[in-house]
């Protein structure tokens, strides 16, 4: 009852009484005052006028399963939790237990996010999308590295269409925008041999912080940053796993070329200079593309060109390569 009173607050362009409301639904207009109060205490900024009645503020929309499940009927299983430490290892933790092929663990706050060897996200705010997708491919272990690629250019399409914002793609895991990073994707992997057990692949993607620690603040942006612009969350969460259905499907169907292509339009230019830093070495080299495992390919300055795992290295450049 309490989601229907907000779907006709949703669809209201001006205030709606009470009275009408509990016509509608036929309930008392005490059920009605309850049902708001526990709106509100969800985070719906609902504003209420003697004689006019309710009015829900589309501007500062909250992110819960309702929303998201107002933008999206697709197959993959949605879990959604108020509070986790970390979306990948709760994804981790339920991988073996879900019985879907795909499934979604998001929440509101992610207490302890991680990024890619070992270190630290910031997300512990109510300021961005903080999820994580589990699959459950019938595919080699080899070829897992597609779905970073796969996610990027997910997001990428998602920041396109919803927010007409030119992202790009900082091999193998960052979403860059006028040279500051927006998002960020992990993927972990539970396999055997040859079989995949479980593929996890985390997204945090910053949506309307206002500022940033002092760690990343010179390198760290959101879209209300870049856009002036406030989004619903469970908006974009919905057109997001519509993005990422559509390249999983890609995926199975083993159409791996067709995202390398998309992949390198949205990439940031090759030919750029980077540091190589694997372990304690330290290589200087200049990018070059990536080959159809997802690799990249660089010249070192020595003259050699080798390929590299996003798994094995880190990088950072030198002339504009975020």
């Amino acid at each position: 009852m309490k989601y229907e009173v907000l779907t006709m607050l949703n669809h209201a362009d001006k205030y709606l009484s009470g009275e009408t409301i509990s016509k509608k639904l036929g309930v008392s207009r005490t059920a009605i005052w309850k049902h708001i109060t526990s709106l509100r205490n969800e985070g719906y900024e609902i504003l209420s006028v003697t004689n006019k009645g309710y009015l829900l503020k589309r501007d500062s929309i909250p992110l819960t399963n309702y929303q998201v499940l107002q933008n999206y009927n697709g197959d993959t299983k949605l879990y959604f939790f108020n509070e986790l430490n970390s979306t990948n290892t709760k994804a981790k933790e339920m991988a073996n237990e879900i019985i879907d092929d795909k499934a979604l663990i998001y929440s509101r706050i992610q207490k302890q996010g991680r990024g890619r060897l070992g270190r630290n996200f910031h997300s512990n705010n109510l300021s961005g999308l903080w999820l994580s997708f589990v699959y459950k491919p019938a595919m080699n272990p080899e070829k897992a590295t597609i779905f970073t690629l796969a996610a990027s250019v997910a997001v990428c399409k998602l920041l396109k269409k919803e927010c007409q914002m030119d992202a790009r793609i900082k091999w193998p895991n960052d979403i860059i925008v006028n040279g500051k990073k927006l998002c960020g994707i992990l993927t972990e992997m539970s396999c055997e041999m040859d079989k995949i057990n479980y593929i996890v692949v985390g997204i945090g993607l910053n949506v309307a912080q206002l500022t940033f620690d002092d760690s990343i603040k010179d390198i760290a942006t959101s879209l209300y940053l870049e856009t002036e612009q406030k989004y619903d969350r469970g908006l974009l969460i919905g057109r997001l796993c519509y993005n990422m259905d559509n390249v999983y499907e890609q995926i199975i169907n083993n159409k791996i070329p067709d995202i390398i292509s998309e992949w390198k339009k949205y990439a940031l230019p090759m030919g750029q200079k980077i540091v190589i830093y694997k372990g304690k070495e330290k290589i200087n080299a200049k990018t070059i593309t990536i080959n159809d495992k997802g690799h990249l390919i660089v010249r070192e300055e020595n003259g050699e060109v080798n390929a590299y795992q996003s798994g094995e290295i880190s990088i950072r450049g030198i002339m504009g390569y975020s």
